[in-house]
């Protein structure tokens, strides 16, 4: 079998043929603290944005939108598509939301949208800071997608709404969740049928890669054009597409459990490891316990060259992320991650050996070698 370490998700056939009964569904699972109001599938992340803030848009006015100074541009295109007033807040070390800065702008009638980080918790006094505003007739709309795996009494609960971009996490075609705390969603804004390019696009990338990962096939170039294929796809106007039941199924077999102890695992393993390298830190010193991370992400000045390196190793690191121009200058900190941040793979696909090979490789970059 062929040895890659990150990238997209492979889909094995034996996945689509699995009984989806086997564990607990999505919405059983234990991962809110109690039951939501309402709860929708949808086609991806942006999907999930845009119908929540279509929801609220035909209740309420929203005067201004927050968005974190540190994020993926493609989260803007929802507030875009809109029409809605934006504004960014300043991130500080810690990715931790300022909140002497948000409190001396934040008014009635907005809107903060918020983000966990690699499944990280925010801090006690900026929970405190949103639980106090949340009072004052300003909507809160958290970004669980990092941290939906993460057993934390004091996330997952402060939004009025929540979303979830599910792809980052396991082999689907598809996948974005909309939750709502306050109300029941209104229905009729969906489109009764999924995005069916874009799911089968997908998911025979997914399938080929497989096939190429255990050497059935030898030709990678076009599950790769697939996948970009998709994304160009996704990046067009968002319509508000319901997930499909392929998805849904798929996403109903996931064992939750030995995903989050894979991952925990995998990254106790690489911090154990990577902790005293030469000019490469990583971005969180421990791991509480119920955290489940999305990634191991380090800071390292040569950030470019060594996710060279690691790409020569077949070793696929993603940037989170390459932030948008329009972020103000003097949200220094962002842009110093934005230039500096590499997540390496930790996910539930790979055993301890390969996050050795991972050290070994990231060793002899920091050595010069």
């Amino acid at each position: 079998m062929r040895k890659e370490i990150g990238s997209e998700f492979d889909v094995s056939i034996n996945i689509l043929l699995k009984d989806s009964q086997k564990y607990t569904s999505f919405y059983n699972y234990n991962l809110f603290i109690e039951e939501p109001k309402d709860i929708v599938y949808l086609s991806n992340g942006r999907t999930a944005i845009k119908f929540v803030l279509s929801h609220i848009l035909k209740r309420q006015e929203i005067r201004k939108c927050w968005l974190p100074g540190y994020l993926c541009e493609t989260m803007i295109q929802p507030f875009k598509e809109l029409k809605l007033d934006y504004e960014f807040y300043n991130i500080k070390e810690g990715l931790e939301l300022d909140t002497k800065y948000l409190s001396n702008r934040v008014k009635k009638r907005d809107l903060i949208f918020l983000t966990y980080y690699f499944g990280f918790p925010q801090s006690d006094e900026v929970l405190d800071f949103l639980y106090e505003i949340k009072s004052l007739n300003i909507v809160i709309l958290e970004d669980i997608t990092q941290s939906f795996l993460t057993d934390d009494i004091r996330i997952k609960r402060i939004g009025n709404y929540s979303i979830i971009s599910i792809r980052k996490w396991f082999g689907i075609p598809e996948g974005g969740i909309a939750i709502s705390f306050n109300d029941l969603f209104d229905k009729d804004l969906l489109r009764k049928e999924p995005f069916y390019e874009f799911v089968y696009l997908r998911l025979m990338a997914a399938l080929l890669k497989n096939l190429y990962l255990n050497e059935i096939i030898q030709e990678k170039d076009y599950f790769r054009q697939m996948f970009k294929r998709a994304e160009e796809l996704a990046n067009s106007n968002i319509g508000l597409n319901i997930m499909s039941e392929l998805s849904i199924k798929i996403l109903n077999s996931i064992d939750f459990k030995v995903l989050i102890n894979k991952r925990r695992e995998n990254f106790l393993f690489l911090l154990s490891n990577i902790n005293d390298l030469n000019k490469i830190t990583p971005l969180y010193k421990e791991l509480k316990e119920g955290v489940c991370p999305l990634g191991f992400p380090i800071v390292v000045p040569q950030r470019d060259l060594l996710r060279a390196f690691l790409t020569s190793n077949s070793i696929f690191c993603p940037i989170h992320w390459i932030i948008p121009s329009e972020i103000p200058s003097d949200f220094s900190y962002a842009h110093y991650l934005s230039q500096n941040i590499l997540t390496i793979p930790c996910d539930q696909r790979y055993s301890t050996n390969d996050m050795e090979i991972i050290v070994n490789k990231v060793k002899r970059f920091s050595l010069g070698g």
